[in-house]
C-alpha cells in the first residue's frame, strides 16, 4: 500500500491474503469515521490494512483511483467487490463496466446493453441519464452484447460520453462516485477514454478501481494518477517490474 493512506502503517505494506468477499464486508469498524475500504492483513505484524482514499488536505490529500494488476485467479475481481462494498457503506455509489456479469450480488441497480440502448447511445441520443447515473451509481450489463467487439466498442462510447458529462458538469453540481474497470486491458491504450476519465477523475472528485491482468496494459497515464497499487501474484519478470517501478 504505497503512499500513506493508512494512519499508523509503514508506507509499504504485504498481505498474507486477500480476504475472502463474505469476510471483508460483514461491518469491518472504521476508525475515524472517514472513508475507509479494508483490504486485508499485514503479512509480518497481523494489522488491519485499510485504504483511506481522499485522506488528507490540500496537496497531501490523496486520491481516490487504484490499480489492480494479477494474473487470472489471483483475486482481483473479488478483491473489487469487496472494496465495492465498502466504499457503498460511505455511501458513493459506483460505476461498473460488468462484462460478464460478475458484479450482480454487489449492484442492483442495472443497465442493460439491449439493441435499443447501444444503437441510441452511437448515434448520440443516448438512453442512458448520466446526471442520475452518477448519482445512483449502477451496473452496466455489457454481457448483453453478442460479440466481444461490441462490448468493447460500447465500452469506449459510453466512457467518452461519462469523461463529457464530468468536464462539462460544473464545480457545486459535481456528484463523487468511483469507476469500476475489471479486464482493463480491453479498454487500455495510449488516450483511451478510460484514461481521459481517469485523468479527469481527481478534479472532478471521483476514484477508479482499474484491474488488469498485465502490468503492460496501461500507458503511463492511468499508473501516474493512481494513489494506491495492489499486485496480485504477479508471475511474468515485466509485470512485477511494472508494479515495482510504480510502488518504488
Amino acid at each position: 500500500l504505497p503512499g500513506k493512506q493508512a494512519q499508523g502503517f509503514p508506507e509499504h505494506q504485504t498481505w498474507k491474503e486477500v480476504i475472502p468477499l463474505q469476510h471483508a464486508v460483514a461491518g469491518q469498524p472504521r476508525p475515524d469515521g472517514q472513508e475507509s475500504v479494508f483490504i486485508g492483513y499485514a503479512a509480518d505484524t497481523g494489522e488491519r490494512v485499510a485504504w483511506q482514499p481522499g485522506k488528507g488536505t490540500g496537496a497531501r490529500k490523496t486520491n481516490r483511483i487504484m490499480v489492480i494488476v494479477g494474473k487470472i485467479g489471483s483475486g482481483k475481481t473479488q478483491l473489487i467487490k469487496a472494496c465495492m462494498h465498502e466504499i457503498a457503506q460511505t455511501g458513493i455509489p459506483s460505476i461498473a463496466l460488468d462484462w460478464s456479469r460478475e458484479f450482480r450480488d454487489v449492484l442492483t441497480n442495472s443497465i442493460n446493453t439491449n439493441r435499443g440502448t447501444s444503437s441510441k447511445l452511437f448515434t448520440g441520443s443516448t438512453a442512458i441519464h448520466f446526471d442520475h447515473l452518477v448519482q445512483a451509481g449502477g451496473r452496466i450489463d455489457l454481457a448483453g452484447l453478442q460479440t466481444d467487439d461490441l462490448r468493447v466498442a460500447f465500452g469506449h462510447f459510453l466512457l467518452s460520453k461519462l469523461w463529457l458529462h464530468m468536464r462539462d458538469t460544473v464545480p457545486t453540481a459535481r456528484t463523487p462516485f468511483y469507476l469500476v474497470v475489471d479486464e482493463a486491458n480491453r479498454l487500455a491504450f495510449p488516450g483511451a477514454p478510460l484514461e481521459r476519465v481517469v485523468a479527469e477523475s481527481k478534479s472532478y472528485g471521483g476514484g477508479a478501481i482499474i484491474a488488469s491482468q498485465c502490468g503492460r496494459t496501461f500507458s503511463d497515464t492511468v499508473p501516474t494518477y493512481a494513489a494506491c497499487y495492489v499486485a496480485l501474484q504477479c508471475l511474468l519478470d515485466r509485470d512485477a517490474s511494472f508494479m515495482a517501478r510504480h510502488m518504488n
